[in-house]
């Protein structure tokens, strides 16, 4: 009984015509071209759109490779010197990257990568130095 169900499945479908073993084709329709055409004011007013240049997502980027080597000047100097400010040329330049970097993931379509990654280089480098500069004002403070 199980042999009748399973042949009589197939039987039903290997009838079953499918493109994909032969194509089958049908008498040729007659088509028709239809033009669609839009008619729309522009405002005097209108502003004209921006040219997506690119440039926020470069300088995020750049502001964030220039926080990652002014952490290792800023390092030398803070070795040699013991002067925590210094800190301050690196934590600026992480958020600038990250300023520019939110900007760039919203103006810019063709370097969102860019501004992305200047972004997250930026917060990478912004939290621990704002870390450790509230902790250096806190012991500065005598807290």
């Amino acid at each position: 009984m199980k042999y009748i169900f399973l042949i009589s499945c197939f039987v039903c479908i290997a009838l079953q015509p499918t493109f994909a073993a032969f194509p089958i084709h049908h008498p040729v329709a007659e088509t028709q071209v239809i033009k669609k055409t839009t008619f729309f004011h522009v405002a005097h007013n209108t502003p004209k759109p921006s040219d997506d240049n690119g440039i926020y997502g470069v300088l995020s980027f750049v502001m964030a490779m220039l926080s990652y080597i002014s952490i290792g000047a800023a390092s030398l100097v803070l070795i040699s010197s013991g002067s925590i400010a210094i800190l301050f040329v690196p934590f600026a330049l992480s958020v600038a990257a990250v300023v520019l970097g939110i900007i760039g993931m919203d103006r810019d379509k063709r370097l969102r990568g860019l501004a992305i990654t200047g972004f997250v280089m930026g917060i990478m480098v912004a939290a621990p130095l704002a870390l450790v500069l509230i902790i250096a004002a806190a012991v500065s403070a005598g807290g």
